[in-house]
């Protein structure tokens, strides 16, 4: 009967029954929700129940009538009746409690019985459901084998005793499989051994063939080793269940206690089985993680980790631990387990919670909380049905009451993997919530109008929208946002706020924050007064930039037309302007009314404020301002200039009631000339060419200036200034001075005045106080030079000083010690040049020119014509030029390049050796005298300089008194011999107490001293042949003494004496080591080793030293150039002037001295007095004009001929280690 209708009529019977079943488990989860919901209502009824009484009310109302009853019977304290009252009281509230119980209980009962017929209910759904699964199995079996219910067959069969736990397997393992390989269904009968099959007769022969196979299998076992018995049985076997599947005609047997696999089939099928189980390479790796993410892995049923297996064909076992940590341990094939322990990784990394916070509206927050947040507890369902069940979380976080009125802040929380599909559903449902929300946006202005008196126009407005309707506006944005359930409630409530809107439009007209003082003043009062009247409310913007007008649309454009006329009628503009600026429209009211009538316009100074205002029509104050911005800061060929006028020449520079600048302005017309007391400044404003020739002949008329200037002295400082050794020493400028008890009294040129005044503060004082003046443009860019570079600081602490900008003076103000200040002074105006290259230079001279032209009148003169600001900086011999310009500057530099050529023709400086000045100053004053008076010059010898200058009216006249002074040297250098002789014969040479040094003198008739400072030299002074005799005898005693103290000289770089000079260790260190003598002589440029116990210890000391030298050389990088060079011994050949040995006893032979003239610059060796020892062997030359010859040093012999590779002038060294120059 097995046709195509029945077929199909199966299928419709097995539809119908699927459906029947659908319809019954619906009915089933009905019944369900409806118990669920029945029990959550039953708890609430628990909870809610109050504590009963145990007494019943026949029991209260007796203690009641108990205690009434005392009360009344006796006359009971007010306290004890109280007490009484109070208990009765309670009693009764027990009753009341009593009833309320009783009510409560029954509804319990209620609940309860009505849940138990759910239950009941739900039993007979769920045998209904039982029996239509059973008549379903029987219908998809027939279905699944392709065969109508009436082909279903049954059949038995015998199993061979023992064989038939096999047919089963583990846990009925094999009987599934058979099951699912044949189709049949099987049932086992274990009391008799008995196999029941049912099926079609295919279904049933295949089962058959399947069963024969077990029960004639062979067995074969295998003992494992631990990592694949650990493979095997990890994870619910899920490795041996595929090991299972793959060879399905074998049973396998696995046992964990005895670590044995048994294989059971038909020998064929047994053996590969066997083959697979030994060859695989089993290996182990584990994860350490937390027990959450273990369960990650794991999986809801174990479905991840069962998947993992499947996958990489690994065996995965999980381990738990006592500490909330667990051991995932994953055993295979090495490549499998590497692959699974990665996937592993990437899970557990996938599942990581992430949270992700939303902004959530005021509204919306209130509706999803609503209801006990019902809809938030719907949205996390919605979240985990749509994720990762159970591992999503929403909820809103926690903020003060003030933000919340608001926003708020809804966290989702969820696994990496699901976040963002969490964070999409959350973020739909907000925004379905916030769509049946109605914006609307309204003027801020609009906002108390909306709200109305007290709330009652917002309060209006939700009435109007019916209950369950919301209103909010955000008060800072202007938005309005109206919710209700329905439309046509949201759209009334718009209706009303769209009434209000109308009636109070906005409009904001942009206004300049100037004008407002003016429309809500006395200017703008009758226009004001006109728009209220109209019913146009106006107000200034909070932010000072417009005006608001509220009204209906034809009554703010009528008021906004009005504004815009009274605003085109009342432009102002507003520029800044400095002190100065202020002074002079202050003094210039006519100028300003010119300027007012011209262009038709108000000026108004603000001088509280420092700004100029001009009130007017935009064109007049345009034309306004471009004039008084040109009479202010110049421009066009209209020039402002400034300049510093001192406090104490301001009064002679305004002159009485303003005369003298009234002058200038008339002599200069049309210039104008304002003096600023509070800057001390004058401004000098007109035509660029005028404004030139007017600032040269004030800045004149500055320096010019007779002043008078007091200070006050106590007595200590008259007594310094009554000496009059130290009032010679103040001025030399022609100021008058006059000291009193109490004051010194200075007049004369403010210049002069100035520069003395300096000079008389620093004696009281002992402080020196120099200023170096500025124009007002330098001095403001010396300010900003100041603050931006820290070469001012620099500047200070190289030189002690304390340096600062003196706004009053317009100076830089330096103070400290004379010396200091003057270096400080000079690299200041290195300084200033930098600040102005184009505007400041600084040219130098030598001091003895001052007198010729340090007048204040001849620099004040110099200043006008050049039209340069010059400045005499008196001590530091220097000119200090400003000018606005390179041009002019350079044209003031040329100025005073010139003056200084023309002072120096008639002057002639030169320096000369400060034993030679002494000379002068001692021997030669007669003779000086002589001089000036012959020559009609004046000349000057400075100890301090070394200097000598002379200056006269006439060049030849000059040049007269310099070959008179030459003269007087050269005699000097006749009568004085200056000789170096070894330190350490010094002692000796001397005597106790000079008594040797003495007797020679006295012998020879001439005076020898020891020089000051020196510890080698020696200074003989006589005449003609005695000086000679003298001096002879001096080498003699020198190169016996230098005989008898044989030594090793070595001549030392000129550049590494002072160190060795410096560092006297390093001699110390050889003196101590080798047992010797060290004489340093710094003139020649060598040290000599004498002394130790030989000659080779000497060496080793010369060598030592040499050594040191060449190490501090190369540590400088000053080595290479030249070698240190080690002198034959002080006891070898030497050669005397006048050819004798001077260890023979022979006399002295008496010589006549050359001529000594300018001229006689020979390179013979014909007397002692031509032998000139220089200061640098290596870059002397022979002595000018000026210095004719240096008799410091002269030596005790001469050993060999050197010419300096530099200049090829010949010089000598001698035996000593001394150089000499011809």
């Amino acid at each position: 009967n097995s046709t195509p209708m029945s077929n199909t009529k199966a299928f419709n019977i097995c539809d119908t029954l699927r459906k029947r079943l659908q319809e019954i488990n619906n009915k089933k989860e009905d019944y369900q929700k409806k118990i669920n919901v029945s029990s959550e209502q039953l708890q609430k009824l628990f909870a809610r129940g109050g504590k009963s009484s145990r007494q019943t009310p026949e029991q209260l109302d007796a203690q009641i009538d108990e205690l009434e009853k005392k009360r009344t019977s006796s006359s009971l304290p007010l306290a004890q009746e109280k007490e009484i009252l109070r208990q009765i009281s309670q009693i009764k509230k027990a009753k009341v409690q009593y009833e309320e119980n009783k009510v409560h209980e029954k509804a319990i009962q209620q609940k309860k019985s009505e849940i138990s017929n759910y239950r009941t209910e739900l039993t007979t759904i769920k045998a209904q459901i039982a029996e239509l699964e059973a008549a379903l199995s029987k219908v998809e079996l027939a279905d699944r084998l392709g065969c109508t219910a009436n082909d279903l067959k049954s059949h038995m069969m015998e199993c061979p005793e023992g064989k038939l736990g096999q047919v089963i397997g583990k846990g009925g393992s094999n009987i599934k499989k058979l099951e699912n390989k044949t189709g049949c269904l099987i049932d086992l009968d274990k009391v008799k051994s008995q196999i029941h099959l049912q099926g079609n007769e295919s279904s049933i022969s295949k089962a058959i063939q399947e069963i024969e196979d077990i029960t004639m299998a062979i067995e074969v076992e295998m003992k494992l080793d631990q990592a694949t018995l650990s493979f095997l049985f990890s994870n619910h076997m899920t490795e041996f269940s595929s090991l299972q599947k793959k060879y399905p005609n074998v049973i396998f047997d696995l046992s964990r206690e005895t670590s044995m696999l048994k294989l059971r089939g038909r020998e064929e099928y047994v053996d590969p089985a066997k083959e697979e189980v030994l060859k695989n390479d089993v290996t182990m790796q584990s994860i350490e993680t937390s027990s959450r993410d273990a369960a990650l892995i794991v999986g809801k049923s174990g479905k991840t980790i069962n998947r993992l297996i499947e996958t990489h064909g690994v065996a995965i076992q999980v381990e738990n631990r006592k500490d909330d940590m667990s051991e995932i341990i994953v055993s295979g094939l090495q490549n499998q387990v590497v692959e699974a322990i990665n996937e592993i990784k990437d899970i557990l990394f996938n599942n990581e919670d992430m949270e992700v916070s939303l902004l959530v509206s005021a509204m919306t927050r209130n509706k999803l909380l609503s209801n006990s947040g019902l809809l938030v507890k719907k949205l996390q369902k919605d979240v985990n049905a749509a994720c990762q069940p159970g591992n999503s979380f929403v909820r809103f976080e926690e903020l003060p009451k003030e933000e919340r009125e608001t926003s708020s802040i809804l966290l989702v929380k969820s696994p990496r993997m699901h976040i963002k599909e969490a964070e999409k559903i959350v973020r739909e449902r907000i925004e379905e919530y916030d769509s049946a929300v109605l914006t609307m946006q309204i003027d801020l202005d609009l906002i108390p109008v909306i709200i109305g008196p007290k709330g009652a126009t917002i309060k209006a407005i939700r009435k109007e929208g019916g209950d369950g309707s919301d209103l909010e506006i955000d008060k800072f944005s202007g938005e309005v946002k109206l919710m209700a359930e329905k439309e046509s409630s949201r759209e009334k409530m718009k209706s009303a706020i769209d009434a209000i809107v109308s009636e109070n439009q906005i409009m904001r007209l942009p206004m300049e924050k100037s004008m407002f003082a003016d429309l809500f003043g006395q200017s703008g009062k009758v226009v004001k007064a006109k728009i209220q009247n109209n019913g146009v409310f106006m107000r200034i913007d909070d932010s000072d930039t417009s005006i608001i007008l509220r009204g209906s649309i034809e009554k703010i454009t009528e008021a906004a037309e009005d504004i815009r006329e009274f605003i085109a009628s009342n432009q102002t503009k507003v520029f800044p302007i400095d002190n100065d600026d202020e002074s002079f429209l202050s003094r210039r009211n006519g100028l300003v009314k010119k300027i007012e009538k011209r262009h038709n316009v108000r000026l108004n100074l603000k001088k509280d404020l420092q700004v100029v205002s001009i009130k007017g029509a935009v064109e007049g104050i345009n034309d306004a301002e471009k004039e008084l911005k040109k009479t202010l800061f110049g421009g066009d060929g209209f020039t402002v200039e400034k300049m510093f006028v001192p406090n104490t020449v301001m009064g002679a520079i305004i002159g009485k009631g303003g005369k003298n600048i009234s002058k200038y302005e008339s002599d200069f017309d049309p210039v104008m000339v304002t003096m600023h007391s509070l800057s001390f400044c004058l401004s000098i404003r007109g035509p660029s060419d005028q404004v030139e020739l007017c600032r040269r002949k004030i800045a004149k008329d500055i320096v010019e200036c007779k002043v008078t200037e007091s200070i006050q002295i106590d007595t200590e400082a008259f007594s310094k200034l009554s000496q009059a050794a130290q009032t010679s020493a103040i001025g030399g400028l022609p100021v008058n001075l006059n000291v009193s008890q109490t004051s010194v009294r200075l007049r004369g040129a403010f210049g002069d005045v100035q520069e003395v005044m300096k000079q008389v503060k620093e004696l009281i004082t002992g402080t020196c106080v120099a200023e170096i003046f500025l124009t007002p443009d330098h001095f403001e860019k010396t300010s900003k030079a100041v603050e931006d570079s820290s070469k001012f600081e620099q500047i200070c602490e190289s030189t002690t000083t304390s340096a600062s900008l003196d706004e009053s003076l317009g100076a830089v103000v330096i103070t400290g010690k004379r010396s200091n200040v003057k270096r400080a002074k000079t690299m200041m105006l290195g300084f200033l040049e930098t600040v102005a290259p184009t505007g400041i230079a600084k040219i130098k001279f030598l001091k003895p020119l001052l007198k010729s032209m340090g007048s204040s009148k001849d620099v004040a003169k110099l200043s006008m014509d050049s039209g340069c600001i010059i400045s005499l900086e008196r001590d530091i011999c220097t000119f200090f030029l400003q000018a606005p310009s390179s041009n002019q500057l350079k044209d003031g530099m040329e100025a005073v390049e010139s003056t200084i050529k023309e002072c120096m023709k008639l002057t002639n400086v030169f320096q000369v050796e400060s034993w030679l000045l002494q000379y002068l100053l001692t021997k030669s004053v007669e003779s000086i005298e002589m001089a000036k008076k012959e020559c009609d010059c004046q000349i000057e010898l400075s100890r301090n300089e070394l200097m000598i200058s002379i200056s006269g009216k006439e060049e030849a006249e000059v040049s007269k008194a310099k070959s008179m002074i030459d003269t007087m040297m050269d005699q000097a250098k006749k009568e004085n011999v200056f000789i170096d002789i070894p330190e350490s014969s010094m002692n000796e040479f001397s005597g106790t107490s000079g008594r040797r040094m003495r007797g020679l003198a006295s012998k020879y008739g001439v005076h020898i001293d020891r020089v000051k400072k020196t510890k080698s030299r020696i200074h003989i002074q006589g005449s003609g042949q005695s000086l000679i005799r003298a001096v002879n005898a001096v080498n003699e005693w020198v190169a016996n003494w230098e005989k008898k103290n044989g030594g090793v000289t070595l001549v030392i770089e000129e550049d590494m004496i002072n160190h060795v000079a410096s560092e006297s260790s390093i001699l110390n260190d050889i003196q101590k080591e080798f047992g010797v003598k060290a004489d340093l002589n710094k003139k020649n440029c060598s040290v000599t080793i004498r002394g130790g116990k030989t000659t080779a210890t000497r060496e080793k000391a010369s060598l030592k030293l040499e050594s040191l030298m060449q190490e501090i050389s190369e540590k400088d990088g000053k080595g290479g150039n030249k070698e240190n060079e080690v002198i034959a011994p002080a006891d070898s050949n030497t050669t005397y002037v006048n050819g004798e040995d001077p260890m023979s006893k022979a006399p002295i032979e008496e010589v006549e001295p050359p001529e000594m003239t300018q001229k006689s610059q020979n390179n013979a060796i014909g007397s002692l007095y031509n032998l000139l020892v220089s200061d640098d062997v290596a870059s002397s030359v022979i002595a000018s004009d000026v210095q004719e010859w240096d008799s410091s040093t002269v030596s005790s012999g001469l050993e060999s001929e050197i010419e300096s590779p530099e200049t090829g002038v010949s010089y000598y060294r001698s035996a000593s280690g001394f150089h000499v120059r011809l």
